[in-house]
């Protein structure tokens, strides 16, 4: 028997290519957030990033992704484990594969 836990996380990045030679004037803004939950046999964790990238020419792109997956102890030592990942960013410059990610698996 265990208590539970939480842990959470967030970042966040800003660039600009300025006026430097030889970089693009380009300026980027990143986002990340994740949190993960884990109680007595079992845990989940989640996790979103984001990106949008404003050239100097043409339209801004963003990209996005999202992961979730958990586990659960069948017996002491066995941990069947399993996830998704849907497709995302569907504004970039080319069109997106439009993948489902299903992992599943165990850990002993």
């Amino acid at each position: 028997n265990s208590d539970y836990f939480c842990m959470i996380g967030v970042a966040g990045n800003y660039q600009d290519g300025g006026d430097t030679v030889p970089t693009a004037k380009v300026r980027m803004y990143d986002l990340t957030v994740d949190a993960q939950v884990e109680g007595n046999g079992w845990n989940a964790f989640g996790a979103f990033m984001w990106n949008n990238t404003e050239p100097t020419s043409g339209s801004d792109i963003t990209t996005y992704g999202l992961v979730l997956q958990g586990g659960i102890f069948v017996a002491p030592q066995w941990e069947l484990i399993g996830g998704y990942a849907p497709p995302g960013s569907p504004t970039r410059p080319v069109p997106p594969f439009q993948l489902n990610t299903i992992p599943a698996g165990f850990k002993h």
